[in-house]
């Protein structure tokens, strides 16, 4: 060991095994590479094995791909050779005679390359978007070399017209073993930004920066049971690994020969647990929370050396994120067997979801005991609604920096759209029926504060300072002036109280996605926001859209829009839904960049009668083959815009004029290549086929089986994966690359989007649907909160009952309710019921914040709503005659008794 180098304590030898009937070490694929013999390396040997999400490498329908690489033992062999500088893609759903999906081949410059042994062990650097490979060393390197890379990965692989190509960059030197040639582990610290490497059948497991200066910072000792070997004329018994894997704290350990894997903390050694299966042989390793989390399972995959296959053991579920939560008691059934039921599907446990003892310390609510003692570290609820077994639950918890607290109206109507989405559940047992939709819980947190505990500031005090943001990788690291999304998120995910409780804090990364809304991502000019592709972390920067009170923090649809947009992909949905392809005329989603923001190009009012993701997968559109008659099939009340130039925005109800000769008869083979080029927001390309898409009914709510879901990872932000939509650049905030920064379009070839005709575009006016050239005066009418149902969810409605119905407009700091004038009260159209000279209303504080609300009953008989699964919206004026709108969802059922509002 060189000099000045510190070792880890020698890991604890009181271990732990697997706890019984829990599945862990039990090995539950084995995917035999080839022809199904065992014969696929010329060398008869390999022992690397990464996975990587599909989308990475260009197949995006493909959740992830297991890559792996052969060994060169023989130089002289041109077999050998030719196998060892490619690197080979497989589907892990595939388990006998599986051929590659995919084969990419390794370049130093414009050479063919491979180490000189071939790869021994590879490792995906999700932050980073990029793979890392150690290099076996070759016969003739008498053992002194095994050197690290970067290996580029790239959505263009799959769109290659030959064999797809990709260059690598040397690292550094690792640890080698005289006795063996082989470098089968490698590991990744997207935390610490740190490689662990070690040599088969190594004693130290050894920890570099990305770029050492002089060998490896630190070392661990390798547990003594695995792999034990003793040396020192049977004078010490000491460990030998084979592969590693690293996810949050977790290091795990392979140990060749031995049936065994350890997992152990990663910076003291200490030995956590360990597993294994009869007669496993492990090689390198890596975690896997993706493949089987249907089935509430997270793996190791580790390659059979000899036998030419990828073998994927049982690890605890959530371990590949990080914490693993443990059973215990309330997660368990009377006779003790680990009860991972999801009944409703949402990735979140029934023992998490339904009430919990009264021993749980909770009152009876729904929780989360990571630490399986019994007691509960995380209720799951938000302003009193909580989670529900029956009932699909997504979690959010929202930071942000100082004058960007979101707009609570904004993210009302996102949960609105959430609560009516066309999704079902599973029938309560309790009730015999089921409600549709999906309870969105959003916890508007607080500002956000540095590691002291101080808010950030950023105000007219200090020069609206600290605006920019790191977000890697989709922006560069954080530097001077710029705040980092990790750093942040360190100091302020979870409320005060659950900061000072680890085991809170444990609790809630197994159920909470977190977004901070910033001012602007550092070299990406006036882009929107980002977010991880089905994973945990994302950012809403508003910073160069509609100026609030003096300052940009977007509009109230800005906000919605952006919030809905980037909430979308952390559920897994890309620009065209399951794909790349953008601006599709046939997918009706706000994640198309035609439908995100208002006024680009949809008019105000189309837009927010549109604000959706994509409620059934339209027909597919062939670019070369167009029917106007058919149009994208006849989607009543809805709106496309489509290409190519600055686009035209049409109605969905019936034929579209795709060639815009003002005729839509039948014209066969009607070709237009530019159909889904709208100006700079989608550039041209090479679709022809353009796929509809359904997104509600493709959402992934499992927030553990996510390869983003540790901390710091985010593989799928890379830049050649999906720029996001935004404003034009501020001068102190340049795009750093022109195609990573698309900006939203305010004309179409039909001119400005002006709903108001004041000027100014739909995009940018604070007032678009009010008149005001010289954009000083805020908008007339002003957005409120309302609770259909007061301090009862989900608002289902029977309109056969005789019970009235009653909304809650609720009070703020910003709006006194008790100055509403009830006569003037709509609720999509029902009147507040009168009774002489005086109507159904009351003032009264029901959510108990120390604001008066009002509450007003209606004729729920004159309610006109679009569907039975609707948002209400009601309107009204003060006294001073202001202006006011509020809406919330609503759930629409007839006759009997059950599921209403008796």
């Amino acid at each position: 060991m060189m000099a000045g180098m510190a070792v880890a304590p020698l890991a604890a030898l009181a271990q732990v095994s697997a706890p019984p009937d829990t599945g862990v070490g039990t090995v539950i694929r084995t995917v035999v590479l080839g022809d199904g013999e065992g014969h696929f390396c010329a060398s008869g040997f390999s022992t690397a094995v990464a996975v990587v999400p599909g989308a990475a490498v260009g197949f995006p329908q493909e959740p992830v791909l297991l890559v792996t690489a052969c060994a060169i033992l023989e130089p002289e062999s041109s077999a050998e050779w030719n196998q060892g500088s490619k690197l080979y893609f497989f589907r892990p759903s595939e388990s006998e005679s599986s051929s590659p999906l995919l084969t990419v081949e390794t370049l130093d410059g414009p050479y063919q390359f491979a180490p000189s042994g071939g790869w021994g062990s590879l490792a995906l650097r999700a932050d980073k978007g990029d793979l890392i490979g150690c290099g076996n060393s070759g016969r003739y390197d008498e053992g002194t070399s095994h050197p690290v890379y970067r290996i580029a990965l790239s959505k263009s692989f799959a769109n290659s017209d030959g064999l797809p190509t990709t260059s690598v960059v040397r690292l550094f030197n690792g640890e080698v073993n005289s006795n063996t040639p082989f470098c089968s582990g490698l590991a990744w610290d997207s935390v610490d930004n740190k490689i662990h490497q070690n040599p088969r059948g190594s004693r130290e497991v050894f920890r570099f920066s990305e770029f050492p200066v002089e060998g490896y910072e630190t070392s661990l000792t390798v547990p003594q049971q695995c792999n034990s070997a003793v040396v020192g004329d049977g004078e010490i018994t000491v460990g030998r690994a084979s592969g590693l894997a690293l996810s949050g704290q977790n290091l795990y350990i392979g140990c060749g020969g031995d049936p065994k894997i350890y997992r152990v903390n990663k910076n003291t050694g200490q030995v956590v647990l360990f597993f294994g299966s009869t007669n496993l042989q492990t090689a390198d390793l890596e975690c896997d929370p993706v493949t089987f989390g249907a089935q509430q399972k997270d793996v190791l995959w580790t390659k059979g050396a000899f036998d030419s296959s990828l073998i994927a053991v049982e690890v605890e579920r959530g371990s590949c994120g990080g914490t693993a939560p443990v059973a215990g008691a309330l997660c368990s059934t009377p006779d003790g067997t680990p009860d991972m039921t999801d009944t409703d599907g949402d990735g979140l446990l029934d023992c998490w979801e339904r009430p919990s003892p009264a021993s749980a310390g909770a009152g009876g609510q729904p929780c989360i005991d990571v630490d399986g003692d019994g007691v509960c570290d995380l209720t799951l609820c938000v302003n009193s609604v909580c989670a529900n077994p029956y009932r699909k639950d997504v979690f959010v918890e929202i930071d942000w920096l100082q004058g960007h607290q979101p707009n609570q109206a904004a993210i009302t109507r996102v949960i609105n759209k959430f609560d009516i989405a066309p999704v079902t559940n599973p029938v309560n047992p309790a009730t015999g029926t089921s409600v549709s939709g999906i309870r969105l819980h959003v916890l508007i947190d607080e500002a956000l504060k540095d590691a002291n505990g101080t808010i950030i500031p950023h105000n007219s005090g200090n020069l609206f300072a600290n605006g920019l943001l790191a977000f890697e990788p989709y922006t560069g690291p954080a530097g001077p002036g710029v705040l980092d999304f990790d750093g942040l998120k360190q100091n302020n995910f979870g409320t005060a109280a659950q900061r000072a409780n680890p085991k809170a804090l444990d609790a809630k990364r197994q159920a909470f996605r977190y977004m901070i809304f910033g001012h602007l991502l550092a070299g990406l000019g006036g882009t929107s926001g980002g977010a991880e592709v089905h994973g945990n972390d994302g950012v809403v920067t508003l910073g160069a859209g509609t100026a609030l009170g003096g300052h940009p923090i977007g509009s109230e649809d800005q906000q919605a829009g952006t919030f809905f947009h980037e909430l979308g992909h952390l559920v897994g949905l890309r620009h065209g839904g399951g794909d790349f392809v953008g601006c599709k005329p046939n997918y009706l989603s706000v994640m198309n960049y035609t439908r995100q923001l208002p006024g680009s190009p949809l008019s105000v009012t189309q837009w927010r009668a549109t604000l959706d993701l994509s409620r059934s997968k339209l027909a597919d559109l062939d670019k070369n083959n167009l029917n106007e008659q058919a149009g994208v099939g006849a989607v009543s009340g809805g709106f496309t815009a489509f290409g190519p130039g600055a686009g035209l925005v049409r109605g969905t109800a019936g034929a579209i004029d795709w060639n815009r000769d003002n005729a839509t008869g039948v014209t066969l083979n009607l070709s237009i290549p530019g159909l889904n080029q709208i100006g700079t927001m989608c550039p041209a390309d090479t679709s022809t086929v353009l796929e509809g898409y359904n997104d509600w009914a493709n959402l992934k709510y499992d927030v553990r089986a996510s390869l983003d879901f540790s901390d710091g990872v985010r593989l799928t932000l890379i830049q050649d994966k999906e720029a996001e939509l935004g404003f034009a650049a501020p001068p102190d905030n340049p795009c750093d690359a022109a195609d990573s920064c698309p900006v939203a379009h305010t004309t179409t070839d039909e001119g400005l989007v002006d709903s108001d005709g004041d000027g100014a575009s739909d995009l940018m006016d604070n007032c678009p649907s009010v008149a005001n050239p010289l954009q000083g005066n805020d908008c007339a009418e002003t957005a409120v909160s309302i609770d259909i149902r007061p301090a009862r969810y989900p608002n289902i409605v029977n309109v056969d009952s005789v019970i009235p119905l009653v909304v809650a407009i609720l009070g703020s700091p910003g709006f006194d309710a008790t100055q509403v004038k009830p006569d003037t009260v709509r609720l999509s159209g029902a009147r507040v019921i009168r009774i002489g000279n005086f109507h159904l209303c009351i003032r009264l504080d029901v959510n108990r914040d120390g604001i008066p609300d009002f509450l007003c009953t209606v004729y729920k008989r004159d309610l006109v709503l679009p569907a039975d699964d609707a948002v209400a919206v009601l309107t009204g004026r003060t006294r001073s005659n202001v202006p006011f709108r509020g809406e919330d969802s609503i759930h629409i059922v007839r006759g009997g008794h059950h599921h209403d509002d008796d």
